[in-house]
């Protein structure tokens, strides 16, 4: 199990009609989890459990959304939900580019690019090892 940061957008109604622009700033939640997506389907439970307890509203969920619903009306939709790369994280905290973890790991610019992107995923081990020596270099050791 590892900490994950779970990103996601929130629309109200007109915002899902499409009368007002999309929201433009990230809601998030940190989560334990044992992959990414088990990170997102918790936060996607957890947010349906909360708004099932503070409104009258029916959640239904529609693969990476949730919406929200006022008999047939959309009120309230959460989507683009993301998981925050530990790796990148690690990355920015340790003040490396990605150039320069990509020489000093050995590992080929491009994997790290898709790690981050969230196209690919490294081995559970993999992660963790490369993030405990990235915060070993933040904490100077």
């Amino acid at each position: 199990m590892r900490e994950y940061e779970v990103r996601y957008y929130v629309d109200d109604a007109d915002m899902v009609k499409g009368e007002k622009s999309h929201s433009e700033e990230w809601e998030s939640e940190v989560v334990e989890a044992g992959s990414s997506q088990e990170a997102i389907d918790l936060v996607m439970d957890f947010l349906i459990d909360q708004g099932i307890r503070n409104s009258d509203l029916s959640p239904e969920r529609d693969g990476n959304r949730i919406n929200f619903m006022d008999g047939e009306e959309i009120v309230q939709q959460y989507y683009n939900f993301t998981v925050v790369s530990p790796i990148k994280t690690a990355r920015i905290k340790a003040g490396l580019s990605r150039a320069e973890m990509s020489r000093q790991f050995e590992i080929p610019i491009r994997t790290l690019e898709n790690w981050e992107a969230g196209t690919r995923v490294p081995p559970v081990w993999a992660e963790k090892l490369i993030v405990e020596k990235l915060e070993s270099m933040i904490d100077g050791c």
